[in-house]
């Protein structure tokens, strides 16, 4: 495996409570403006996605290695 590819699965392992963070802020940010009618949550759906992707890509390394 190239060692760019593989630092960067263990950086996201350590980044795993951060992605947990993203995840969790944007999606409580996604409920709070549906619940307020406003439907301008694009940019928190997109940051609510790229966290769950991080935690998934982390998880998976770790159940790899």
């Amino acid at each position: 495996m190239n060692s760019f590819i593989k630092n960067f699965l263990i950086f996201l392992v350590y980044f795993l409570p951060v992605s947990c963070a993203l995840f969790v802020i944007n999606m409580v940010i996604i409920l709070k403006k549906i619940h307020n009618n406003n439907m301008n949550t694009g940019l928190n759906t997109l940051l609510a996605t790229v966290g769950l992707l991080f935690i998934a890509i982390a998880i998976a390394t770790i159940a790899h290695y």
